[in-house]
């Protein structure tokens, strides 16, 4: 009898585990495939040019599947390929945008415009 009980419950939660298996939601990962294979543009989504941006710099996995998908010739001119290929060049400006200034002999940044300060 208790041999049929332990069978019982062994059963059940292979039942159990294999429904909870089937009915998880997408990752993160998945749900951001998605939006770029999608027909919708990536910035209407969640996953705009700031999360692929994260991604490339990061070098995640993620960011190899997508490139991998764009750069299958089928999917090169999708408008959400497009905007993916265009993430290195934006994350490299944003990478020359937010370096400091450098300044000779650690002095102030020289002053913006034509005009010399000094008086001559």
């Amino acid at each position: 009898m208790e041999t049929r009980i332990i069978w019982f419950v062994i059963a059940s939660c292979s039942v159990l585990i294999s429904i909870i298996a089937c009915n998880r939601s997408p990752s993160i990962d998945d749900q951001a495939m998605s939006a770029l294979k999608s027909p919708q543009n990536l910035g209407q989504s969640n996953f705009g040019l700031d999360f692929w941006s994260d991604q490339e710099k990061r070098n995640t996995p993620l960011w190899g599947r997508a490139v991998a998908y764009c750069n299958q010739p089928e999917h090169k001119t999708f408008e959400n390929c497009e905007t993916l290929q265009s993430v290195p060049a934006v994350s490299a400006l944003k990478n020359w945008l937010g370096a400091p200034w450098s300044t000779p002999a650690g002095g102030p940044p020289p002053p913006a415009g034509l005009i010399s300060p000094h008086k001559h």
